[in-house]
């Protein structure tokens, strides 16, 4: 039993890899919150640049409605984006009711159909 135990802990470092780690920053609110009016361009502009790179965006209506208001020209380039391959499989889109749910002011029951799901 201890040759074994010796054994698997030497062969630990094999079986284990080292993660990346990735460092995210978030904007929400459109016009009433934080979101730069530069960001949608850059995340246009820099997913181009790096292929390898993939981002997860958890942004609510409100935002893009302030994008498509304030910078048109952006909103088009990244709506057209998520239409081209290469482009669209980098992006994972959250639900921001989801991932950022507004809990306060709704019933119990409420909340459990909100996180429901249909088969």
């Amino acid at each position: 039993m201890k040759f074994k135990f010796l054994l698997l802990l030497s062969l630990m470092p094999l079986m284990v890899s080292a993660q990346k780690a990735y460092f995210v920053d978030g904007y929400h609110g459109g016009v009433y919150g934080h979101y730069p009016k530069w960001q949608t361009q850059f995340m246009v502009d820099k997913i181009t640049e790096h292929q390898d790179w993939r981002i997860n965006l958890e942004i609510e209506p409100e935002t893009w409605d302030s994008v498509k208001v304030y910078d048109p020209e952006a909103y088009k380039a990244f709506q057209e984006a998520m239409t081209q391959a290469g482009f669209a499989e980098r992006i994972d889109i959250v639900n921001p009711s989801y991932a950022q749910s507004y809990l306060f002011n709704i019933s119990g029951e409420s909340i459990i159909r909100q996180f429901e799901q249909e088969i």
